[in-house]
């Protein structure tokens, strides 16, 4: 059985998949313990592929015994070609991303977007190759940026149901305006900028993606396990690597 595992900043996420590779379970592990024993278990009689941006010390670790060769980066097969400057700083969770979403829209051009603790914009151009894109702090590291870099102004997460009116009538409302709609605002005017170049589908990833979406004045696709998706086409690219 394959095993994805997709190591992210905040936490890590593993999925299982079926022999046709759709993802039939998906766990999320903690960082705030050391989830190398929960692994251990997890990925019992299981092959395993992974992406990591993760520091933990202990898990990059674990990794690097337990699963070597086994991280993917920008030497590997993709679903597309790579024309970037610097491969070798490219985040494997960006190019997991990218090969789920060409594993879903086999033709068109793609814009996606992962909304976690940064928000990545990657874009593949109609003739399938990666070119670039953006990187941008999320909603959280904006408001635990204007707290860390000021004196007065406090911190307190987006409330989990992401209801904030655009004017806010407190210091904590106005700091959350202007981190979840300042956010919408820079999305909607990336993909508006992009748009005279051609046509392409915007897929949104990541933990705040489907709470954004409905928000968007642009037309969007929501994947919520598009690295684990990713994942399983670039095990498919690569299957000599995985040879025992």
């Amino acid at each position: 059985m394959l095993v994805s595992l997709d190591c992210g900043n905040s936490q890590a996420k593993l999925a299982y998949h079926n022999e046709s590779g759709a993802v039939t379970n998906v766990i999320t592990l903690s960082y705030e313990i050391d989830i190398t024993q929960e692994l251990a278990n997890l990925l019992q009689n299981s092959e395993l592929i992974y992406c990591t941006v993760t520091q933990s010390p202990d898990l990059v670790k674990w990794l690097k015994q337990n699963a070597p060769n086994k991280r993917i980066n920008a030497t590997w097969n993709f679903p597309f070609k790579i024309e970037y400057a610097t491969p070798s700083t490219l985040g494997a969770d960006r190019l997991a991303a990218m090969a789920g979403a060409r594993a879903q829209f086999a033709n068109s051009a793609l814009l996606i977007i992962d909304i976690g603790t940064c928000i990545t914009y990657d874009f593949i151009n109609e003739t399938n190759t990666y070119i670039g894109g953006a990187i941008s702090p999320g909603i959280d590291l904006r408001l635990r940026a204007m707290n860390q870099f000021t004196n007065q102004l406090p911190y307190k997460a987006l409330p989990t149901d992401y209801q904030v009116d655009i004017i806010g009538n407190s210091t904590q409302n106005c700091l959350w305006s202007s981190a979840l709609y300042g956010t919408l605002f820079e999305i909607d005017s990336y993909i508006k900028t992009l748009t005279p170049s051609g046509e392409f589908n915007v897929v949104l990833t990541g933990g705040s993606a489907k709470y954004l979406a409905n928000k968007l004045e642009c037309n969007t696709f929501v994947a919520p396990n598009l690295n684990h998706i990713g994942l399983h086409k670039i095990y498919e690219l690569n299957a000599e690597r995985f040879k025992h």
